[in-house]
Parts: C-alpha cells; structure tokens; sequence
C-alpha cells in the first residue's frame, strides 16, 4: 500500500513538473514568437519608410529632370527670341538705309527734274532771243533794201560797210548763242538721260525693297511657326559657377 503511494505520488510530482517544464517551454516559445513578429513589425516599418524615401527621391530627381528640361527649353527660346530681335534690327537698320537711300535719290531726282524745267526755261528764254535777233537781221536788211532804193545822197558803199558789219555782227552773235544754246540742249538731254536712269534706279531700289520685305515677313513667320528647341543632355558635367548656391530643387550644378 506504502508502495502504491508512493508511486502515486512520484506520478504527480512527474505531471506537476512536466506541466510546469511544459509551461515554461510555451511561455519561452511564446515570447520568442512575439518577439521576432515585433522585429518583422520593426523590418516592415523600416522598409516602409526607406520604400517612402525611395519614392521621394524619384519624384524629385524626376522634378529636377523636367525642371532643367523646361530651364533649357526657355534658355533656347531666350536665345531664339535674341536672334529674332537681332534680325529684327538688323532689317529695320537695312529698311531704314534703303529709305535714306530713296530718300536721296529722290531728292536728286527732285534737283535733277528743277535743272531740266530751268534749262528749259533758259531754252525759251534763248529761243525768243534767236528769234529777236532774228527779226533785228530781217529789220536791218529791209532797211538796207530802202536806203539802197531811195533817193537819199548818201555814198552807197558807206551804207554798204555800215549795214554789213551790223549784219555780220549780228549774225556772228546769234551764232554763238545758237552753238551756246545747241550745247545746253545737249546738256539737258543728258540730264534728262541720268533723271531717267535714276528714275529706273528708284524703281529697282523700290521692288527689291518689297521683295526683301516679304522674304523677311515669309522669315519671321516661319521661325513662329518652328522654334529652334534644345534636347535636355542629363549627362552634362556638373559646373560650380555660384560658389555652392543650389536652386529651389537643390541642385548646384550650373543649367
């Protein structure tokens, strides 16, 4: 019977210390347990946020890439509307020479057009002394013929000698004026000739100046129509040019 307790007993003490063994084992499992999902609670947060970091970090390089792109865009489009304005004055400088130019020849043709209207002035004015000088000749022969014809006693050679050298003076002086006035003319002519070829000259001037006109509006048009653009070239050296100073971006390399 002492025997039987005793085994009893020995079995109970054998649970009780297994269960507690047993016990003690699920509590250490247990805690393990929680401590490794705790430690992949930690690796997923931390992943996480290197994950959010990453993430940033794309949106901001690919901000910076579209923001150096757009800065290069405009720095093409600053040096595009620089050469436009260039052209620009350099037309306007070439309008306003060809205008300074037709200006000139106008006012030569001006000066050109008072010679010839005083030259034919002077023309008149010569032509009705001719003619003065012809009726004094046609005068003083008809009174030759009526000295000769009357009965006047005066010696015929003396008459004679006096009505030919007035005769022959007058006829030396309108000679000379008709060659003085046949050189005018010719003066005239070629004057009128170089007021024509100006004129001509004018003409010219004034179709090139339309056509350069239009090639330069055709010019301007197309360079509107199909701006000059720059490709971004991300493999660029990094340039200091501000002693470190970065842009809103933080970048420091010069654009």
């Amino acid at each position: 019977m002492k025997t039987l307790t005793k085994m009893f007993t020995l079995c109970c003490l054998s649970i009780c210390l297994g269960t507690f063994l047993l016990a003690d084992e699920i509590d250490q499992t247990k805690q393990a347990f929680q401590d490794k999902k705790a430690e992949i609670k930690a690796s997923k947060e931390a992943f996480q946020i290197q994950k959010n970091v990453i993430q940033e970090q794309i949106e901001i390089q690919q901000s910076k890439e579209a923001f150096q792109n757009q800065k290069a865009e405009s720095h093409e489009s600053k040096i595009a509307k620089q050469e436009e304005k260039a052209q620009i004055q350099n037309s306007k400088d070439a309008y306003q020479q060809e205008k300074a130019e037709i200006q000139s020849s106008k006012d030569a043709y001006q000066q050109e057009k008072a010679e010839i209207q005083s030259s034919k002035d002077a023309y008149q004015q010569e032509k009705a002394e001719i003619q003065s000088s012809k009726d004094l000749y046609q005068e003083l022969k008809d009174a030759r013929s009526t000295l000769s014809s009357s009965d006047v006693n005066v010696p015929n050679n003396s008459i004679k000698e006096v009505n030919q050298e007035e005769v022959l003076e007058q006829i030396q002086t309108s000679k000379e004026s008709y060659q003085q006035f046949k050189a005018e003319i010719q003066e005239t002519k070629d004057a009128f000739q170089l007021v024509k070829d100006s004129k001509e000259a004018y003409q010219e001037i004034k179709a090139s100046k339309e056509s350069y006109q239009l090639e330069k509006a055709e010019q301007l048009d197309f360079m509107k129509r199909n701006p000059k653009y720059a490709p971004y070239n991300g493999s660029r050296d990094c340039v200091d040019t501000d002693n470190g100073a970065t842009d809103s971006y933080g970048d420091g390399c010069a654009a």
